[in-house]
């Protein structure tokens, strides 16, 4: 997290880079509320009328990220792609009952509200940040995760992913794997009984 940077025309930036490149339809709340985390945290400390234009570019991913998981990514209702209707875009879909439009803007309401709700809860945290970032120009990872283990409420350390190349899916087909092999087993077993008995009978 940079608050100051050497270029006198920028602001401070997070720079974020999540472990693993694919995104499930579960993140997409969390990863919202996240964009949103700026803009919220101003309204916490500040006050609703002392929010600033600070968080204009968030805002903007936050919107963009939510449209394009559901209107691109088929993310939502229907595993469809939509665009805006001109002669370049013939074979899409086009949201003209305003549907899709509607359930982005539910889910950024509900961002929105997990930001204020994860924030609020971690006001304490958040302070000690922001001000440590008020007299310093940045704060690196090692030094964020000692701000959590001191600061955050109700906060678990394994919950910090460091390699999440693995996190979900080969796991899940792993398991999967097992359970067809034990079903197999299973089969194979009843299959056996089954010919010793028809043996024994005859």
């Amino acid at each position: 997290i940079y608050s100051k940077t050497a270029d006198a025309k920028s602001g401070g930036f997070v720079h974020t880079s999540f472990k693993w490149k694919y995104i499930s339809k579960k993140e997409i709340l969390s990863r919202t509320a996240f964009y949103l985390g700026g803009i919220i945290a101003e309204r916490i400390i500040f006050g609703e009328e002392n929010i600033t234009n600070g968080s204009e570019s968030d805002i903007e991913k936050a919107t963009t990220f939510v449209t394009r998981m559901l209107k691109e990514s088929g993310m939502g209702e229907l595993p469809a792609n939509y665009q805006v209707a001109d002669a370049t875009t013939n074979n899409n879909l086009f949201d003209f009952d305003k549907k899709v439009n509607q359930q982005v803007k539910n889910l950024i309401e509900q961002a929105e509200k997990l930001a204020f709700k994860t924030l609020k809860q971690q006001e304490l945290l958040l302070v000690k940040m922001a001000d440590f970032l008020s007299d310093n120009r940045m704060l690196q990872k090692d030094k964020i995760k000692v701000f959590l283990f001191k600061y955050a409420k109700d906060f678990n350390r394994n919950s910090i992913i460091e390699n999440g190349d693995n996190l979900f899916y080969r796991k899940h087909l792993k398991q999967k794997v097992d359970e067809f092999n034990i079903t197999s087993e299973n089969s194979l077993v009843t299959i056996n009984s089954f010919s010793l008995n028809k043996d024994a009978i005859k």
